[in-house]
C-alpha cells in the first residue's frame, strides 16, 4: 500500500504540541505485512482547515480512524490541545471533543432530519423517559440555522434529501455533540458541483466560526 501523500505543502512556522488542537508525529500502522501508514506527521491549529491527499489505498482513511480512536497505531505519538492522545475507542475520542463523518454518513433513512440529529442522545421529558420531540425539534432547527444549513422541513425522512444535504446534516450531528475537532472522510464523494459547494462553503463557515471565537 503506498505512503499517505505528506500533507506539508505550505510554509508554516515551527510549533510545539501547545500551539496545535491536534498533533501527530511519526505514525505507522501494518495490517500483517501490508503498511497502510509509515511515518506520518501533521499538524492541526485552531480554525484550521487540514486537508490529505493521496490515491486510494494510500491510508487516509486509516489515519482518520486511528485518530477517531476506531484503529490503534502501531507506533508513533499524538497530542490533543496539548495533552498526551490516546484514544481508547470512539466514544472516548468524543469526550476530547473528536468526531468524525464517515463516507457512509451513518443516517438512517427512515428517521426524520431532528431524529438523525440526536440519535443515540435522544432528548427526554422528565420524571418520565419519554422523548421530548417538540425539544429535539427546536433544538435541531437551531443548530442548522446556527452554522447557515438551509433545510426547510426538519421532519422529513433524511431519504428524501439530496446528498449535499445529508452530508451537512451528519456535519451539524457532530457539532451539536460538542465536538470542536471535526474528521471528515471523503465529505464530497459521489457529489455534483453544486452539492459540492454547499459542502466547502458549510466548512468555511466552521472556520469562520472558530477563528472568531478564538480572536
Amino acid at each position: 500500500m503506498a505512503d499517505l501523500a505528506a500533507p506539508h505543502e505550505r510554509i508554516v512556522e515551527p510549533t510545539t504540541a501547545e500551539d496545535d488542537v491536534l498533533r501527530v508525529e511519526h505514525i505507522g500502522k501494518s495490517f500483517g505485512p501490508t503498511i497502510a501508514l509509515r511515518d506520518i506527521s501533521l499538524h492541526l491549529r485552531k480554525g484550521e482547515v487540514l486537508g490529505l491527499l493521496g490515491d486510494n489505498g494510500a491510508g487516509k482513511s486509516t489515519l482518520i480512524k486511528i485518530l477517531c480512536g476506531f484503529q490503534k497505531p502501531d507506533k508513533g505519538s499524538m497530542w490533543c490541545k496539548g495533552q498526551t492522545y490516546e484514544p481508547k475507542s470512539v466514544d472516548d475520542a468524543r469526550v476530547h471533543g473528536v468526531d468524525t463523518v464517515f463516507q457512509d454518513l451513518a443516517l438512517i433513512d427512515e428517521l426524520t432530519v431532528y431524529q438523525n440529529l440526536f440519535l443515540k442522545r435522544e432528548r427526554l421529558r422528565s420524571p418520565l423517559p419519554f422523548v421530548d420531540n417538540r425539544r429535539m425539534k427546536r433544538e435541531a432547527r437551531a443548530a442548522l440555522d446556527q452554522i447557515g444549513i438551509n433545510i426547510p422541513h426538519i421532519d422529513v425522512p433524511v431519504a428524501r434529501l439530496s446528498g449535499g444535504q445529508r452530508q451537512a446534516i451528519a456535519v451539524a450531528r457532530t457539532i451539536s455533540g460538542e465536538a470542536d475537532i471535526i474528521l471528515l472522510d471523503e465529505p464530497l464523494a459521489a457529489m455534483g458541483a453544486k452539492e459540492g459547494a454547499m459542502i466547502l462553503d458549510l466548512i468555511a463557515r466552521l472556520k469562520l466560526r472558530a477563528t472568531s471565537r478564538s480572536s
